[in-house]
């Protein structure tokens, strides 16, 4: 498959900064005409280029407050591990399933309400597998710093958003057809347009959609720079973990950052990176090292090659969502009946 240098600048582009601008603001941002990248993007839709779109949310504005990042074990052996990953994405609470090398080969991503959430879903792990899957280590994210090569927010920074059940019907639908129009969708919901429309733009405004990002034909992403992934456990400096974590955010491979808990395992940050090669990754977590920028703050890493990847499924919003949403009415009700007593 065949791209011109153009075509790769464009979509790497896309690829950081998603398509949730209006083609005419990205074109002038790649500095090229609106009508040239209108061509370019229908062309590759047609030809296989960009298979699909995808909505990045950020879910701690939809009432899931814990994030942690929990690694397992899975002693299957090896034709029943895409199986078991599949079954794992199942759980609500997992978002991202992923197969590393290490001592613990599955790192999964993991929502929840709350910490007791996750904690109860860790402890159902082995009896959902019948032993044949070990929790290893669970790490809780203090802060998101970056996510989908975002800048999230900044340490100490507070968020606040009123998510409603307008939004999560619409949002739900949108991601589930992401090419859907606002006037489809609205139609779909039987809702006035005028509504979807001040719902959705209510949504960005508050960034609770952090991007929509164009899914890559596979047998492009070592031309695209992310055909090596990785996930890297650091430990910093006491007292230096938000400067750390300020410089690695900045760093373009760093597709994905988090600022932990202190726990007894040591670690105070997790990556994932992105690179085009495995020398690639090997340079980015050398310079680590070497750099005075990383390495005054840095005491330990210990990083993972990502050797397979698969997310949880759009309804995702749905199955958690909607239960917290529907939870947080009736109490509400509940309470104004008591009110009114």
């Amino acid at each position: 498959m065949d791209i011109s240098p153009l075509d790769r600048r464009i979509l790497r582009y896309l690829l950081e900064n998603g398509v949730l601008a209006s083609e005419r603001e990205i074109a002038h941002s790649l500095r090229i005409s609106p009508s040239t990248l209108s061509f370019k993007l229908r062309k590759f839709e047609d030809s296989g280029v960009i298979i699909n779109y995808k909505y990045r949310v950020d879910f701690s504005k939809i009432g899931l407050g814990e994030l942690a990042w929990v690694f397992c074990r899975i002693n299957y052996g090896n034709g029943a591990v895409k199986e078991a990953m599949q079954k794992l994405l199942e759980y609500p609470q997992v978002h991202v399933c992923l197969l590393v090398s290490g001592e613990y080969n599955i790192c999964l991503k993991v929502y929840g309400e709350d910490r007791q959430e996750i904690e109860n879903f860790t402890r159902r792990l082995a009896s959902g597998f019948h032993g044949s899957i070990e929790h290893g280590r669970t790490y809780f994210a203090r802060e998101q710093i970056k996510g989908h090569n975002q800048i999230m927010k900044k340490a100490g920074s507070k968020k606040n958003y009123e998510f409603d059940e307008t939004d999560l019907k619409i949002l739900s639908e949108k991601m589930l057809s992401p090419k859907m129009s606002l006037s489809e969708a609205a139609q779909r919901l039987r809702m006035h347009r005028n509504t979807v429309r001040s719902h959705w733009a209510r949504m960005l405004e508050g960034k609770v959609i952090v991007k929509k990002t164009p899914i890559i034909n596979p047998d492009l992403h070592r031309e695209m720079g992310i055909y090596m992934m990785g996930v890297m456990l650091l430990r910093s400096v006491r007292g230096k973990e938000e400067k750390l974590a300020g410089e690695l955010a900045a760093l373009n491979e760093v597709h994905e950052l988090n600022l932990l808990e202190n726990t007894d395992y040591g670690y105070n940050l997790i990556a994932i990176l992105r690179t085009n090669d495995l020398a690639a990754f090997y340079k980015i977590t050398t310079d680590f090292y070497s750099d005075k920028r990383y390495s005054s703050g840095l005491l330990a890493a210990n990083s993972s090659i990502i050797l397979s990847s698969d997310s949880r499924r759009h309804t995702y919003i749905k199955d958690i969502g909607m239960r917290k949403l529907v939870a947080d009415r009736e109490k509400a009700e509940k309470n104004k009946h008591l009110i009114a007593r």
